[in-house]
């Protein structure tokens, strides 16, 4: 009998250890979903990923296979590197569903092939998976609808990441995600694209100029989809966000808001440096009070652009601010003056001066600055 614990408590443990990737998809994006289809909506959508990826911090290399598939529907690959640490499988839809919906499932397995790290990636034995599909003809349409206040609410009919663009050339942005998104009526004109690519884990820490943790920070993306909130210690966490380069926009509890474009292709870890300024509600001739916001975080292709952003908060509901004046001091060259406003995304590039940055904005004769300092 005592044997036989001592088999199941290893039995336990050692599958424990085993599990270090998760099959994930759109609607599965963590892995702990798997009875949620991966839908296609034909013919706008014929092809479509599903993804074995590694959870946090877990470095093994993984080889997937895909069994034989008798169905007609769809049809899928295993795209090259495999094995890696993470693998993408790409599916085809192959004909229009029967009586407007039609499904499948897909099956295969992975194992850890025991790189790098033989003593930890013992996952040896197939881990198998199923992934249920479902096709419809049924495609629901953008819907616009304006809001008061000078909005526009987008309705994309089912759950995607919505991105845009200045050009059909790109490059895209992800602003936001959900059904529905809630966007300002002035604002560039813009391309729109929904894509539905599931991207990394995408967690750091906030400081200050001094390198003090930033508590209590909210970072989202733009135009909706979830928030995380910085803890005590400044961190932060993404459970996978869409694929690629993310509007997060990091907000402060007195209204300073700083958008940054965070890559979350892959797990990634991005500690920020941000500085924040703003007034306290107070009265005055205009009853507008100034705030200010700047901020830079190595990406992981290594580029460290600094982005800042100001604009003016209304003390008053229904009240008008005066124009604010946004200038932003770099350490070498001229000062220069940036649109205001929390809807804008203001960088330096890719390669910022090296020294401390300034940004400071002046309303109704208030003025408030904030600094970060580059390495």
């Amino acid at each position: 009998m005592l044997r036989s614990i001592r088999w199941i408590l290893a039995g336990l443990l050692l599958a424990g250890t085993l599990l270090g990737h998760d099959v994930v998809w759109w609607e599965n994006p963590t892995g702990s979903t798997p009875n949620l289809p991966l839908v296609f909506y034909y013919p706008n959508e014929y092809s479509g990923y599903f993804y074995v990826d590694p959870t946090p911090n877990e470095p093994c290399i993984v080889q997937v296979n895909l069994n034989p598939s008798n169905s007609t529907l769809v049809s899928a690959q295993v795209l090259p590197p495999n094995p890696s640490g993470s693998v993408e499988i790409r599916v085809l839809i192959l004909r229009p569903p029967s009586n407007h919906l039609e499904k499948a499932t897909l099956t295969g397995e992975w194992h850890a092939t025991g790189s790098p790290k033989p003593q930890e990636c013992t996952a040896i034995l197939p881990n198998f998976f199923s992934v249920p599909i479902t096709v419809t003809d049924d495609d629901a349409h953008f819907k616009a609808a304006y809001l008061p206040g000078g909005w526009v609410q987008l309705d994309s009919g089912h759950s995607a990441a919505l991105s845009t663009a200045s050009s059909l050339l790109g490059p895209w942005m992800i602003i936001g995600q959900g059904k529905t998104f809630t966007l300002p009526t002035v604002m560039p004109t813009q391309f729109f694209h929904l894509s539905k690519e599931v991207g990394g884990f995408l967690s750091g820490t906030i400081t200050d100029n001094a390198a003090k943790p930033y508590v209590g920070l909210q970072l989202g993306l733009k135009y909706g989809g979830g928030t995380a909130l910085s803890d005590s210690l400044g961190g932060y966490s993404f459970p996978r966000l869409p694929a690629g380069y993310n509007l997060i926009s990091v907000t402060n509890p007195v209204g300073a808001s700083l958008n940054l474009a965070l890559n979350a292709s892959s797990n990634a870890v991005v500690n920020l440096k941000v500085a924040f300024a703003a007034d306290p509600p107070v009265t005055n001739v205009c009853n507008c009070t100034p705030w200010c916001a700047i901020g830079f975080g190595t990406q992981p292709d290594g580029t460290t652009p600094i982005y800042f952003a100001g604009g003016a908060n209304s003390t008053k509901n229904g009240d008008k601010c005066d124009p604010a004046v946004v200038t932003v001091t770099p350490p070498k060259g001229p000062a220069f003056t940036i649109t205001p406003g929390s809807h804008h995304r203001h960088n330096s590039g890719p390669n910022p001066a090296a020294g401390t940055w300034q940004v400071t904005t002046t309303v109704c004769g208030h003025s408030r600055t904030a600094t970060i300092t580059v390495p």
